[in-house]
């Protein structure tokens, strides 16, 4: 530099850099000991051998301090001492990741339990759920059908009396096939997502007074793998019962559509709404956004008292 600038300039300038640096090294470790970080109490001790030796060294240079071996050697001695410190510091540093690590795998292993208890529980009331149909709905058909098939075995003549029978059993076999397909969506698998929401929101509307309308784009039966679409039925299933049960609706409406290298699936309704959705009882919220954590999907759940609710969901497309 000195083409450019005098030499007592860049000393100059050299050293009011370096002041900076120390004044921003000092700050920077005085507030992590003020903040209890026990590494950095380490550190700064080490550093500060520095200080002393090279006074040292200056005043045994000017005649100052005589030259003996402790004077002739400070140099040394001042770098043992902060080696030492400096190796105390990083261990306090290795044990405060471990603790770290320890707390952050505690707490994951204590979420994995918390998960796998509620999915346990959403499955059994969901068996519990398909008991309640199997002897409420299919239970009470048999019991009719058997009914009337011991009065014909006792001979009380009824016209059309077997054909009666016939259309009861189609009934049952009926319901029963709706029960299969709730317990285990193999259609969404043999017809795609789209024809299986197309059908399943006709199946729970049907008869309801509820106006139910489904508008998807056909390309997520090829843009998404067959383990998402079973989750996103799953979901958006889970989100539709909802709104039969609870939401009072006169409609809902069932979307897909394309969002720049994502699907957007909306379910919306213009029902009573269920108030603030991360203290919402019995309607399953948990449940469905963990079953979206595991398709890296996000879930979103909004609602007006009165003014209905809306599922959203965010499911990244195939590559």
């Amino acid at each position: 530099a000195q083409p450019l600038l005098a030499f007592g300039q860049v000393i100059l300038t050299a050293a009011l850099l370096g002041l900076v640096g120390v004044g921003l090294w000092l700050t920077s470790m005085i507030r992590a000991m003020f903040q209890g970080y026990t590494p950095a109490i380490y550190l700064f001790a080490g550093q500060l051998f520095i200080a002393p030796a090279t006074i040292a060294l200056m005043l045994r240079a000017n005649g100052t301090l005589p030259s003996n071996l402790l004077t002739l050697n400070v140099l040394e001695l001042s770098l043992i001492g902060e080696a030492i410190f400096i190796s105390l510091g990083l261990s306090s540093r290795v044990a405060l990741l471990r603790r770290e690590k320890r707390a952050v795998e505690a707490t994951l292993e204590s979420e994995r339990a918390s998960t796998a208890e509620r999915l346990v529980r959403a499955q059994e009331e969901e068996k519990q759920r398909v008991a309640a149909d199997l002897h409420d709905s299919v239970g009470q058909s048999l019991l009719v059908v058997v009914n009337r098939l011991g009065r014909l075995a006792k001979g009380e003549p009824k016209p059309d009396a077997v054909a009666e029978v016939a259309t009861d059993a189609r009934g049952i076999l009926d319901e029963v096939r709706n029960l299969s397909r709730e317990l285990h969506p193999n259609q969404v698998l043999r017809v795609g997502l789209a024809s299986s929401l197309t059908d399943l929101s006709k199946r729970l509307f049907a008869d309801t007074g509820i106006e139910a309308t489904v508008r998807l784009d056909p390309e997520i039966d090829t843009a998404l793998e067959p383990e998402v679409k079973v989750h996103i039925f799953r979901t958006l299933q889970a989100a539709l019962v909802n709104c039969l049960r609870h939401a009072q609706a006169s409609s809902v409406q069932t979307m897909a559509n394309r969002l720049n290298g994502s699907f957007e699936f909306v379910v919306a309704d213009d029902g009573v709404g269920f108030g603030d959705a991360s203290t919402a009882p019995g309607l399953g919220l948990r449940t469905m956004t963990e079953r979206m954590g595991l398709i890296g999907a996000e879930i979103d759940f909004s609602s007006r008292p009165n003014g209905g609710a809306l599922v959203r969901l965010i499911v990244p497309a195939n590559g």
